[in-house]
């Protein structure tokens, strides 16, 4: 498959430990990274074959000493600029989607700042090239002065899942220079786990993991380790371990066949300790719990997180010296971002907000420092929290918490999808969310049924509510269920604006709130805005303390 193709995936079949490395060869001087399309069919004519073996992957993570060293930026001096928005892009190739149902399901940097990998409804990932990270000096890349037009950042790469994709993530020695480390992997439903060129866009190897009754089985969640030599994918109660240079079904299952798991529930999300120890990494389950283990797979904490199921976990590099590492978790469902002392995991240190009423995966990210994280919330709104700002107590039995010290409106939609650029002060977003066929324009929804047809009946209300405030149940169900006179009234019924103010007030709210918030479990309703944004941060620097 050249690249640019895009196509359905058949079976997949077990590549050979020659093919993972078919892109080893070295570069040329005159090397020139926008040309990727045209230098994927160079490599891939290549005859000269070789055998890859460990020390190539382990040794990707330490040859970062060419990356340009990393500034210290003010997030928060003033409000980002939007430096460029893309959302025609993801029109292409969701045809057999409803119209305005393809929405995005987040986005990662690559860890060289060079690639962005987006993933969405129709199951293609994408790959973004960053004009400035691609320049001889990134560094001095003037991003305030050089703002792109909207739609003008095309993707470079186009790789479908035949199912949907539950979780995907980036070799963390990835180099743009070095092809051989230019890959990630993604795991689906009811297929292996891949690992895709970055490159070429073409599937490099299948790693094929199986339960205890010899059944293909699919992860629900991957993650590399530090170094990359090890891939962890989650199941329900444990975790297989590949070996990245070993394609195929041999691995090692934590804990063993007959051993009975301390974490319960299924393994929702996994993440390694990319800055520090070695070794080290976390798996947050659907149970709400969040466990921390060291190779080879020695469990040292178990803590309970979210309650409705962990989302996302991440490790944090401590801005003082005191802890060695922070560890962070959200979840589905839930406004709280727990954020535990690696020292003492009794208890969360803090817990931030969010506004969250969904089963959307919501990312946060950290900068390069570790001081500052970002996350989105279903209003559209980003809030910048700073670890060295003073907490705020919510009660005696409750974990303290803090305000963010910058926030803005990014989308009109649900942004759900961040990342933090490694070495740039950019930060993509991504939005959009899953709607009920009456949220979507006419003629997206199901033939033969009206918009009225399609939402709960008063009839399956309980006795007790029926009883209890008749009045109010009619006043809020009875106009949506009124048929509209034509379809430009039906779509402008289905939405409702958020105002700046009401977006931002929402998410400056910390600790349980009595209050109703504006929109309150009918923010599907906001306008439909499936659209990628890259926003820039002004140049201007700080010291570290």
């Amino acid at each position: 498959m050249e690249c640019g193709d895009i196509s359905d995936n058949g079976p997949v079949t077990e590549t050979s430990r020659v093919e993972i490395g078919a892109l080893s060869q070295p570069l040329e001087p005159d090397f020139v990274i926008k040309d990727r399309q045209h230098t994927s069919k160079a490599e891939d004519n290549t005859s000269e074959s070789y055998d890859t073996t460990q020390s190539e992957f382990e040794g990707s993570p330490e040859d970062l000493s060419d990356i340009p060293k990393v500034k210290h930026y003010d997030w928060t001096s003033s409000k980002p600029k939007l430096f460029v928005r893309v959302e025609d892009e993801f029109k292409r190739y969701a045809t057999k989607l409803p119209l305005g149902s393809n929405y995005l399901r987040g986005c990662l940097w690559s860890p060289d700042g060079t690639c962005l990998l987006t993933n969405s409804c129709d199951n293609v990932f994408r790959v973004f090239e960053f004009p400035p990270a691609l320049t001889p000096n990134p560094m001095d890349y003037d991003l305030e002065l050089n703002l792109m037009e909207p739609d003008t950042l095309p993707a470079v790469l186009w790789m479908r899942e035949p199912e949907l994709i539950y979780d995907y993530c980036w070799f963390p020695g990835m180099k743009t220079t070095d092809p051989i480390t230019c890959c990630f992997a993604s795991t689906s439903r009811r297929t292996p786990v891949h690992l895709w060129d970055a490159f070429t866009g073409t599937l490099r190897a299948s790693y094929r993991p199986f339960n205890h009754m010899g059944e293909s089985i699919a992860a629900q969640s991957i993650a590399f380790s530090t170094d990359g030599q090890l891939l962890y994918c989650g199941f329900n109660r444990f975790v297989q371990v590949f070996h990245v240079c070993r394609p195929g079904s041999q691995s090692e299952r934590r804990p063993r066949l007959g051993q009975k798991p301390d974490q319960g529930g299924i393994i929702s999300c996994l993440a390694s300790h990319q800055c520090g120890a070695r070794g080290l990494y976390a798996a947050g389950s659907f149970s709400g719990s969040v466990g921390v283990y060291t190779e080879p797979g020695r469990q040292i904490a178990l803590v309970e997180g979210p309650r409705s199921g962990v989302s996302q976990v991440a490790f944090a590099e401590p801005v003082n010296a005191g802890s060695s590492w922070y560890l962070i978790a959200g979840g589905r469902v839930d406004s709280q971002i727990f954020v535990w002392d690696g020292r003492w995991m009794a208890s969360p240190l803090v817990v931030l907000h969010r506004r969250v009423e969904n089963y959307q995966r919501f990312q946060f990210g950290l900068d390069a420092t570790g001081r500052y994280l970002f996350t989105g919330s279903q209003t559209g709104v980003v809030s910048i929290f700073d670890f060295t700002s003073p907490t705020v107590g919510v009660g005696e039995k409750e974990p303290a918490t803090m305000f963010p010290v910058s926030v803005w409106r990014a989308h009109l939609d649900s942004c759900h999808g961040l990342s933090v650029h490694p070495t740039l002060p950019v930060v993509a977003t991504t939005s959009g969310q899953k709607r009920p066929s009456s949220a979507l324009p006419s003629n997206g929804r199901r033939k033969g049924k009206p918009a009225a047809d399609l939402l709960p009946s008063p009839k399956r209300l309980c006795e007790r509510c029926k009883s209890a405030e008749p009045v109010k149940a009619e006043e809020n169900i009875a106009p949506n269920l009124t048929p509209p006179s034509s379809d430009s009234e039906s779509d402008s019924a289905s939405e409702a604006q958020l105002t700046e103010d009401d977006a931002i007030s929402s998410a400056m709210l910390v600790g349980p709130q009595l209050d109703r918030m504006p929109l309150e479990g009918c923010l599907y309703r906001l306008p439909i805005r499936n659209e990628l944004a890259l926003w820039a941060f002004p140049k201007g620097s700080r010291e570290q303390a």
